[in-house]
């Protein structure tokens, strides 16, 4: 029957294949063993087709998953590529607006410094104008002043000093006195207003500076002023008599000895004011008194009658303002 169903019991030499043994050959026993090892065989077959169902199952799983993650992956690269396409696109709107006002900034600094130069340009010519604006105001001003000290020079009053003696010198225990006349003569072109003589007789000789001693007696320190304040027309003049002296221990100290001789001098100013000016004026005066040959003074010849005795004058004391 095995046979006829195209089943081979038997191998080339003729002996019963195993399966065959079992089934023919063996009996009862061996048959329920055939069975055993064909259900043996059955379930293995069954556990082997059930592990490739498992397996394909995983398998397809596993390509499942791995296709959804190559679609999100796409879709990431796809989105971050967009993100860089905008990113870059957005860089490349902050580089043309950096650019743009790069060149604004530019084109303001082109134009600032054009402004610039041109108020410099403005600034410097306006300097220049301001400069010769002032130098024509002081050109103007010097001229006004020079105006204003040949008016003054021209138009004011100017004093000057004749001195006189009205009676014999003398000397004794006390020391020099003399009696003078202090003339002051305008010989400007305006009155001379407040005049006071300020004068003292000195020990003095020629070549003896008395500019500190002339100083102290024209700003009043310890000498008395000579005469009231008088007001002086051009031309005119006044006679101020006064009586001054030099005391004894003067020559003295001056000669550091007493050596019989009275070198003296007199020396002085006249103070005055006019009415175009706010401050006082002088006329300076000095003189060294000898006798009518150029001696000095000497004692024993006293008193000298005033015809004997002249006044030299100092230049260095002699001034005006």
């Amino acid at each position: 029957m095995n046979e006829q169903n195209g089943n081979k019991t038997k191998d080339k030499k003729g002996k019963l294949l195993p399966w065959a043994q079992a089934f023919y050959g063996q009996g009862k026993v061996k048959r329920s063993r055939f069975f055993r090892f064909l259900n043996s065989t059955k379930s293995q077959a069954k556990d082997i087709k059930l592990d490739r169902w498992i397996e394909l199952v995983l398998a397809t799983a596993i390509a499942f998953f791995a296709l959804i993650q190559w679609k999100t992956t796409i879709s990431n690269n796809e989105s971050t590529s967009q993100q860089t396409n905008q990113l870059i696109t957005a860089a490349k709107i902050s580089a043309q607006a950096a650019n743009a006002n790069v060149l604004a900034a530019n084109n303001f600094a082109a134009s600032a410094q054009a402004i610039n130069h041109g108020i410099a340009d403005a600034v410097g010519q306006l300097g220049t104008q301001a400069k010769a604006t002032q130098e024509v105001g002081l050109a103007a001003e010097r001229s006004a002043d020079t105006a204003t000290v040949q008016l003054e020079v021209t138009g004011r009053p100017w004093l000057k000093m004749i001195i006189s003696f009205t009676s014999p010198i003398t000397f004794d225990e006390t020391g020099l006195h003399a009696s003078m006349n202090f003339i002051p003569i305008n010989i400007g072109q305006s009155p001379a207003q407040n005049i006071q003589i300020k004068a003292g007789l000195v020990p003095g000789m020629m070549g003896a500076d008395l500019t500190e001693v002339q100083k102290q007696i024209c700003e009043g320190s310890g000498h008395a002023v000579l005469g009231p304040g008088y007001t002086l027309f051009p031309g005119d003049h006044y006679a101020d008599p006064e009586g001054l002296m030099v005391p004894k221990q003067a020559y003295i100290d001056f000669l550091r000895k007493d050596v019989g001789l009275a070198p003296t001098s007199v020396v002085g100013c006249i103070d005055y004011t006019y009415k175009n000016s706010q401050r006082h004026h002088q006329t300076g005066f000095a003189y060294d008194l000898l006798m009518s040959d150029g001696r000095l003074i000497v004692v024993e010849n006293t008193p000298l009658p005033p015809e004997s005795v002249i006044l030299m004058s100092r230049p260095s004391g002699s001034y005006a303002n």
